[in-house]
C-alpha cells in the first residue's frame, strides 16, 4: 500500500495540549461522578442489583473463569455450559480490575476505576478523534466534553458494558488515518479495536464494524477510485489480522447461537427507537426529566440541545448549492415522514410500512446526495477529501444508524411484515440477530452529531471573533443538559450467615440453589416480573461467586427452561414435586431457602414440610434474616420416567451411587443408560443392598450448552435406588 497520499489532512494535538485536554477531561470526570469518587471503594457505581450486579460478578469473575474453568464456562447456570457467552463477556474489564486488585485496590474501588476509566479514556479518544477531523483544538476538546456529559452514559450506568464505548472512537479515528496514508499498521489496528470492543461490549464491536462498513461505502461514494483494488485487499486482510485475537472468543457465542438460536424480530421490534426517542431523557435528568415518558428505558436518546443544534445547522453545507438542492429537500421530506410515523404506532400496521418505506428512500437519496457531493468536487478539480466530504459522511453514518435503531418495524409474531432497514442487516450482517436492544444504535447517532457539532463549531471559530466565546458557552451548555440528579451507586448486600456453613463443607464441583428464584408467580405459576427474577438471581450468582460454589440460579442474556420453569415448580420447596424435580440436577449439594422473599410465608407450614421429607434433605442452619441453609441428599427410586442434567461441556464422567435392595438369591439387574433417548451405556447392578459408585463416561457432544438428559430404562421388577448423582470433568 502507498505510505503516503495527499488526501485527508488530518491535525493531532501535541503532547502538552493532550495533556490539558486530559486534565480538563479528569476534573469533569471528577465532578460528574462526585459521588462515585466519594465512595469509591464502598459502593458500586451503577449499583449491585439487576445489570448492575451482572457486571460486578462478570467484573470479579469473568477473567478468573476463563483461566480456571472449562473454556467460557462460568460458575453461575449450572449445569449449562458456555455461560460467558450468554451476554457481553466483559473479558478486558475483568482483566483491569485484577491487574488493580493485584496493584493493591479492593474489588470495589478497582470495579468503580475501571468505569471511571473507561468513561475518561472515551472522552479523550473522542478529543483525538475531532481534533484529527477539524484540526482545531477547542472544537475537540467540545467533542470530549460533550459525550462525557451525555445523559445517555449517565442514564445507563446501571449497564455497565454501555460505559466501554471508547473503542469507537478509537477504531474511527484509525479509520481516518488508513483514509489520510493507507496502510497495513492502521487498518490491523482498526481491527484490534474491534476486537478489543468485543472483549468488552459486543453491542459496540458490532455498531464499530458495521460504522467502518458504512463510512467506507461513503467513501466510495465520494471518491470511487481512491483505493485500488489492492488496497482493499490489503485492507480486508489486514482487518482480520487484527481481529484475529478475538476469534477463540467469538466460537463459543457460535456455540450459543446454534443451542438457543437466534433473536426473534419482536425482541428487537420492543426495544426500538422512534423520533421522540431522540428527545427523551432519563427521569433523572436535570433538566429534560419530564420528556422520560416519550420513549422506554432503553431508549433515552437525546443529546440536549447544544448538541442537536449544531449539528443540525453543520448539515446545511451538504445540500447548500442549487444543483443539490432538490435532491436535498426530498431527502429532508423522507426522512420527515420516515420519523413522523415512526411515532403513529397506534396505525400499526399501516404507519410502520409507510416508516420502513420512508426510511429505505431516505438511506437510497442520503447515498444519492454523497455521491453527487463527491462528483461536484470531483468537476470543480478538489483533489483533498473537503470538510463537507467529511460531514457527508458523517451524515451518512447517523443517517444509517438513525434508522436502523427504528428496529424492524414490524412484529411477525403479531403477522405483520419486518419491512425496516435492520431487517435487511439482522439477516445479513454478522452479529445483528443477536442484539435485543436495538435502540442503543441510537449511541452512534449521538455520537455523529457530536462530530459534525465540533465540524459547525470549527468553522465558526475560524470564521468568526466571537466563535471560540461561542464553544465555551455550548460547552457550559452540554455539561449543564446532561447532569443527572443522582445515579445508582450501591454497596453490596452482605452474604448470608447461612453460607458459612457451606464454605466448611463444601467439595470440589459443589452446587447451590438459591430460592425463591423469583418472589412472584402469575396464575399459571410463571414468573410474573422478570426484573424481580433478574435482581434476586443476580444476588444469588454474587454470593455464591463469594462462597466459592457453583449455582444453578443465573441471569444474563439468555432464558433457559430451568429459569422459565423452576421458579413455579420449586414455589413450594420442600414438597415432593420441588424435591423431585432438583434430583435431577448433578452436583447439587446445598440449598440456601430465603423465607424473607416468599409472599405470605408461613413458617409452621414450612417445618411442616421439611419433616415430610424426612431424610431426603438435612437442615445445616438458620440466620436471624429468616434464610436457611439445607444439605440436599435426594435418594430416589429410579423409574422409566426418571431424568438426571449433566455438563455437556467439558468431557467428563457421570458418577452415579447406585443401589439394589438385598436378596437372599443374589441376581444382576441389567440398567440401561439413556442419553437424549438414545441407549448409551448398560451397568450390571448387584442386588446385594450396598451402595457402589458407577463411573458412565458422557459422549462428546456437538451441543457445547445445553446440559445431557441423561435417563434409564428398568427391567420389569427391578428397584434400583440413587443417591448420589455427580459430574466429574475428564
Amino acid at each position: 500500500m502507498p505510505t503516503s497520499r495527499s488526501f485527508l489532512p488530518l491535525a493531532y494535538p501535541s503532547v502538552k495540549r493532550s495533556l490539558a485536554a486530559l486534565a480538563v477531561i479528569t476534573a469533569l470526570l471528577i465532578g460528574l461522578r462526585w459521588q462515585a469518587v466519594s465512595h469509591l471503594s464502598s459502593h458500586y457505581l451503577g449499583g449491585f442489583e439487576g445489570d448492575g450486579g451482572l457486571y460486578v460478578w462478570l467484573t470479579e469473575n469473568a477473567w478468573r473463569d476463563l483461566t480456571e474453568r472449562p473454556w467460557f464456562n462460568t460458575g453461575a447456570f449450572y449445569p449449562y455450559g458456555k455461560s460467558l457467552a450468554w451476554s457481553d463477556n466483559y473479558i478486558l474489564p475483568s482483566l483491569s480490575a485484577a491487574l488493580l486488585e493485584r496493584l493493591g485496590s479492593s474489588p470495589v474501588a478497582a470495579y468503580n476505576l475501571t468505569l471511571l476509566g473507561a468513561a475518561a479514556l472515551t472522552a479523550f479518544c473522542t478529543f483525538l478523534l475531532a481534533h484529527a477531523l477539524t484540526r482545531r483544538f477547542d472544537a475537540g476538546l467540545f467533542a470530549g466534553i460533550a459525550v462525557l456529559s451525555l445523559s445517555y452514559f449517565a442514564s445507563n450506568l446501571g449497564h455497565p458494558q454501555l460505559q466501554l464505548f471508547f473503542w469507537v472512537p478509537l477504531g474511527l479515528l484509525f479509520l481516518f488515518r488508513f483514509m489520510a496514508r493507507p496502510n497495513l499498521g492502521d487498518a490491523v489496528v482498526c481491527g484490534v479495536t474491534a476486537a478489543g470492543s468485543f472483549l468488552c461490549a459486543i453491542y459496540y464491536a458490532i455498531f464499530l464494524i458495521a460504522s467502518y462498513a458504512v463510512l467506507l461505502g461513503a467513501l466510495v461514494l465520494l471518491r470511487p477510485w481512491y483505493l485500488a483494488r489492492r488496497e482493499w485487499i490489503g485492507l480486508a486482510a489486514a482487518l482480520l489480522i487484527g481481529f484475529s485475537p478475538a476469534l477463540p472468543f467469538v466460537f463459543p457465542y457460535v456455540a450459543v447461537k446454534s443451542a438457543f438460536g437466534a433473536r426473534g424480530l419482536y425482541e428487537s421490534f420492543y426495544f426500538s427507537a422512534t423520533a421522540l426517542s431522540y428527545f427523551s431523557a432519563a427521569p433523572l435528568n436535570f433538566l429534560y426529566s419530564s420528556t422520560a415518558a416519550l420513549s422506554h428505558s432503553e431508549a433515552w436518546l437525546f443529546p440536549g440541545f447544544a448538541i442537536l443544534l449544531p449539528a443540525l445547522i453543520s448539515l446545511k453545507r451538504l445540500g447548500g448549492t442549487k444543483k443539490l438542492r432538490l435532491l436535498n429537500i426530498a431527502l429532508l421530506g423522507a426522512v420527515a415522514v420516515c420519523l413522523l410515523s415512526s411515532c403513529l404506532s397506534q396505525f400499526r400496521p399501516w404507519s410502520f410500512y409507510l416508516c420502513a418505506g420512508t426510511a429505505w428512500i431516505a438511506l437510497v437519496l442520503s447515498a444519492l446526495l454523497v455521491f453527487r457531493i463527491g462528483a461536484l468536487e470531483r468537476q470543480l478539480g478538489f483533489e483533498i477529501f473537503t470538510n463537507r466530504a467529511l460531514q457527508a459522511q458523517w451524515a451518512f453514518l447517523a443517517l444509517t444508524f438513525l434508522v436502523l435503531s427504528l428496529g424492524p418495524l414490524g412484529n411477525p409474531e403479531k403477522g405483520e411484515y419486518a419491512l425496516g432497514v435492520f431487517r435487511l442487516f439482522y439477516a445479513i450482517f454478522p452479529g445483528m440477530d443477536s442484539l435485543r436492544a436495538i435502540s442503543r444504535a441510537g449511541i452512534m447517532v449521538i455520537f455523529a452529531a457530536v462530530i459534525l457539532a465540533s465540524f459547525f463549531l470549527a468553522i465558526l471559530a475560524e470564521k468568526k471573533a466571537w466563535g471560540r466565546y461561542a464553544i465555551l458557552a455550548l460547552s457550559c451548555l452540554v455539561i449543564l443538559e446532561g447532569v443527572n440528579r443522582t445515579y445508582p451507586l450501591d454497596a453490596a448486600p452482605p452474604l448470608p450467615a447461612v453460607l458459612a456453613k457451606a464454605q466448611e463443607k463444601r467439595l470440589s464441583g459443589d452446587v447451590v440453589l438459591f430460592l425463591p428464584m423469583s418472589s412472584g408467580l402469575d396464575d399459571n405459576r410463571q414468573v410474573e416480573s422478570w426484573g424481580d427474577f433478574a435482581t434476586n438471581n443476580v444476588r444469588y450468582m454474587n454470593w455464591a461467586a463469594t462462597a466459592g460454589l457453583l449455582t444453578v440460579n443465573g441471569y444474563s442474556g439468555q432464558r433457559t427452561n430451568l429459569m422459565r420453569d423452576y421458579p413455579g415448580l420449586l414455589r413450594d420447596f420442600p414438597d415432593d414435586r420441588s424435591i423431585a424435580r432438583i434430583s435431577a440436577i448433578s452436583n447439587l449439594r446445598f440449598v440456601v431457602v430465603q423465607t424473607a422473599k416468599i409472599p405470605n410465608f408461613s413458617r409452621e407450614n414450612f417445618f411442616a414440610r421439611i419433616k415430610a421429607q424426612g431424610t431426603q434433605i438435612a437442615l445445616l442452619g438458620a440466620d436471624d434474616t429468616g434464610n436457611y441453609l439445607f444439605e440436599f441428599i435426594g435418594q430416589t427410586k429410579l423409574s422409566n420416567s426418571t431424568a438426571l442434567l449433566f455438563p455437556s461441556f467439558p468431557l467428563g464422567f457421570a458418577t452415579l451411587e447406585l443401589m439394589a435392595p438385598y436378596e437372599k438369591i443374589p441376581r444382576e439387574i441389567a440398567l440401561k443408560l439413556k442419553i437424549a433417548d438414545t441407549q448409551w451405556k448398560d451397568l450390571i447392578i448387584k442386588t446385594n443392598g450396598l451402595w457402589e459408585n458407577y463411573a458412565v463416561p458422557l459422549p462428546e457432544s456437538t451441543d457445547l450448552v445445553k446440559p445431557f438428559k441423561l435417563s434409564f430404562e428398568l427391567s420389569d421388577g427391578a428397584e434400583i435406588y440413587l443417591r448420589s448423582r455427580r459430574f466429574a470433568p475428564q
